[in-house]
């Protein structure tokens, strides 16, 4: 897959353009540190920093506390079975709630 690919994919997702950006440069050339992801994927450093927090609380990349701190991205077949995984269940959330609307509904009319 390349890296256009995996990024339409996470974007598919609901990822942002550079979240997706970041963890795709992330994984096609092994970027670890701000300023190597920053570079790799041609986004600002500021934009990484702000983008870092969200893909860290979606389990897409791990922090190490290494002095620069470094990130590692998890592999795609995990990342793509997590947001799989993340996806159904909130569809599934968005379904149960449509029934339990029309069941109020109905006996409310």
């Amino acid at each position: 897959m390349t890296q256009v690919n995996i990024t339409d994919c996470l974007k598919a997702y609901g990822l942002t353009l550079n979240q997706a950006k970041i963890y795709s440069a992330m994984i096609q050339t092994n970027a670890d540190t701000i300023k190597k992801i920053s570079v790799a994927s041609g986004i600002a450093l500021e934009s990484i920093y702000r983008s870092m927090p969200s893909l860290l609380q979606m389990q897409l990349i791990e922090k190490e506390f290494t002095n620069p701190t470094k990130f590692k991205a998890l592999p795609p077949s995990q990342v793509f079975k997590l947001l799989k995984t993340r996806d159904k269940k909130e569809r599934d959330e968005f379904f149960l709630k449509q029934i339990v609307i029309q069941e109020y509904e109905d006996r409310n009319h």
